[in-house]
C-alpha cells in the first residue's frame, strides 16, 4: 500500500482475504488506485486489513475482520473500504490481528 500526491492510496500484491479493498479476490502485480481514497494523510497495514486516516481524522477500513480489528462492532470481512464510526483520530496503527488509534485529546483505543 502507497499514500501518493493528493492523499490517494495505491494497493498492490496478495488479496485472498479483501487485504487491498478493491472488491474482488484478485492478487495485483502492479499498484492499483483504491478508489475513493482522498485526503489521505496516514495509512497502515496490518496483516489482512488495512486502515487510512483522513485529514478529517476519520478513519477508513477494509479487509479480513476474523478478530473484530476494523472496529465495527462485528466480525465480518469488508471487501471494500468503510467508514468507522466513533473517535477521531491523529494516528492510527494496524497490526496482526487488532488496530489501534490515538484520538485528538491523548487517549489510546484499541480493537481485535
Amino acid at each position: 500500500m502507497a499514500l501518493v500526491g493528493a492523499g490517494h492510496v495505491y494497493d498492490w500484491g496478495y488479496n485472498t482475504v479483501a487485504t487491498l479493498g478493491l472488491g474482488d479476490g484478485i492478487d495485483r502485480l502492479l499498484p492499483e488506485y483504491l478508489p475513493g481514497s482522498n485526503e489521505v494523510i496516514a495509512i497502515s497495514a496490518g496483516a489482512a486489513h488495512c486502515l487510512t486516516l483522513n485529514s478529517n481524522g476519520t478513519i477508513t477500513c477494509w479487509g479480513w475482520n476474523v478478530y473484530g480489528q476494523l472496529g465495527l462492532g462485528d466480525f465480518t470481512t469488508r471487501l471494500v473500504p468503510v467508514n468507522q464510526p466513533g473517535t477521531a483520530a491523529k494516528q492510527i496503527a494496524a497490526c496482526f490481528g487488532h488496530s489501534f488509534l490515538l484520538t485528538a485529546g491523548g487517549e489510546i483505543l484499541g480493537t481485535g
